[in-house]
């Protein structure tokens, strides 16, 4: 059999190796470098703490509901609002309203932030996580390519007789595995449509924190004032059950802290702006398809090679157990 099994091994590394340079792929490190600074960030927030405060705030929406359904429970016992307990449930439920539908609008909006943060920071994470390997993997492994033709050509420089049991010993799967660039296609595609999402998020959040935070403050003279309608005895004397209630549950307020999940969104997003999946997918994806045009003739031969060697080795046997009857 006259081919020149090294040579071709040689030449088709020289061929993927010039385009290395071409494509330059040799150039995507820093988008790993990127994607590597910013993939642990969603881990620098504590969801359960928020979802805590998300429970607090239906808490306090629940509290300002009831006030609303029964003003009778707003009112003290005993003193003069014996007899107007009615009245001054009233009233205080009227004060309270505007702080109802206050609590009731900014609850939904963090209910949305906690929401698409939890979602968005799961959804980043995984494609992060996945693509910095797959990527990595993808390249280095197309990028050593020529090296591993190189070293099966060195394989292939035997004497005529072991010729064949060298070309037996060439398995084309690692090659044929380097060549699939699909799998990067998924992780990278979902990072630059997330990126877009973060900044508009993370603007969201702060307006949200301003809006709580301030509400936090002025929330507990609020509900003092709400209730302090009876001139006859001043609420600081007897405060109802009603209002400490109100007051206990807007403390979990305080405990709000979005700055943590502004700043990693806001990292994030700074850190994201110039990725471009295509400066990625682009130079590898050109790579690929030069090494698999190269490496098919060679796939072809060694399959060929193979298919023959195992019919000799099938008729060699033939004979010899042929012999063996006599």
């Amino acid at each position: 059999m006259d081919v020149d099994f090294a040579g071709a091994f040689k030449a088709a590394s020289s061929v993927i190796e010039g385009k290395k340079g071409e494509s330059g792929v040799d150039g995507v490190g820093s988008m790993f470098d990127t994607i590597e600074s910013v993939k642990d960030l969603p881990g620098t927030v504590d969801l359960d703490a928020l979802g805590q405060v998300k429970q607090g705030i239906e808490d306090l929406q629940g509290l300002l509901l009831k006030s609303a359904e029964d003003p009778s429970t707003l009112a003290p016992t005993g003193g003069c609002f014996a007899g107007c307990a009615g009245w001054y449930g009233k009233k205080v439920s009227k004060n309270l309203t505007r702080l109802k539908d206050e609590t009731s609008a900014f609850g939904d909006t963090f209910g949305e932030i906690l929401s698409d943060a939890s979602g968005l920071m799961g959804t980043l994470s995984q494609a992060m996580s996945t693509a910095v390997p797959t990527v990595t993997g993808q390249v280095k492994e197309l990028i050593a390519l020529p090296q591993t033709l190189e070293q099966m050509a060195g394989s292939l420089e035997v004497p005529a007789d072991k010729l064949m049991s060298a070309v037996a010993a060439i398995d084309m799967k690692p090659v044929e595995k380097s060549l699939d660039v699909a799998p990067m296609n998924a992780p990278l595609d979902e990072i630059a449509a997330i990126k877009g999402s973060l900044l508009p998020l993370a603007e969201k959040a702060t307006q949200a924190a301003k809006k709580i935070s301030a509400f936090a403050r002025k929330a507990p003279s609020r509900i003092r004032h709400a209730f302090d309608i009876a001139p006859c005895v001043p609420i600081t004397s007897v405060a109802p059950p009603a209002m400490q209630q109100l007051l206990d549950a807007v403390k979990v307020l305080e405990k709000l802290d979005l700055d943590p999940l502004v700043k990693m969104l806001s990292d994030t997003s700074k850190a994201l702006k110039g990725f471009d999946p295509e400066a990625v997918r682009s130079p590898v994806t050109s790579l690929a398809e030069t090494a698999t045009t190269e490496t098919k003739t060679l796939m072809d031969m060694i399959a060929k090679a193979k298919a023959t060697a195992g019919v000799g080795q099938q008729l060699q046997q033939g004979f010899q157990n042929f012999a063996k009857m006599f």
